[in-house]
């Protein structure tokens, strides 16, 4: 890919993980879900549809390529969440409406409430083929990006993460929308 894909460039990153969905998979799905040849299908339900990827993570970039095909009203995300299990403290970025104000957030659940820690407007919650990117990094200055490709638009939200160390797990969640995952790609140090 070279330098100009590379947010790390000089620092020797590798793939983690890389899944294009057509086969067997190390990913635990909850939810609805339907596989195909080369992706998965979720369905709009009251509860969320789940991917989930049982590795430890902390350096990371995660990609994930989506196609939105429906989208209630309100309540709508696309999130990718590191974590540990239980209700230890957590980061996040996501693409969210709530029916009238889609956008991009950095959100930090402190174990008892979501503190949105940066928030940027997008123009419309999109639909058809989008990728969402996660950045995530510890260390001494720990941050947090999350960006949204699509046709239309092209936007990042960053945000500081004070005492992110990195997690268990990767949750990709889905939230009143259905539609299709094509791939998860992770690259990582």
């Amino acid at each position: 890919m070279g330098d100009a894909c590379d947010s790390q460039a000089g620092v020797a990153n590798r793939f983690l993980y890389f899944d294009p969905l057509t086969g067997d998979s190390q990913l635990q799905a909850s939810g609805i879900w339907t596989m195909e040849f080369d992706r998965w299908l979720y369905a709009d339900d009251v509860n969320p549809s789940q991917l989930i990827l049982d590795t430890p993570l902390t350096d990371v970039d995660v990609w994930v390529g989506v196609d939105i095909d429906t989208r209630s009203v309100s309540g709508v995300q696309v999130a990718l969440i590191i974590r540990d299990p239980g209700g230890a403290p957590y980061y996040y970025g996501e693409l969210f409406d709530a029916g009238t104000s889609p956008h991009l957030s950095i959100t930090h659940f402190d174990g008892s409430t979501y503190n949105a820690l940066s928030v940027d407007p997008i123009a419309a919650f999109p639909s058809g083929a989008i990728t969402v990117h996660l950045t995530a990094r510890g260390g001494a200055t720990p941050t947090f990006d999350y960006q949204l490709l699509s046709s239309t638009e092209s936007r990042t939200t960053t945000s500081p993460a004070p005492g992110y160390t990195g997690g268990g797990f990767l949750l990709i969640g889905f939230g009143n929308n259905s539609g299709a995952v094509r791939y998860v790609a992770i690259v990582g140090t």
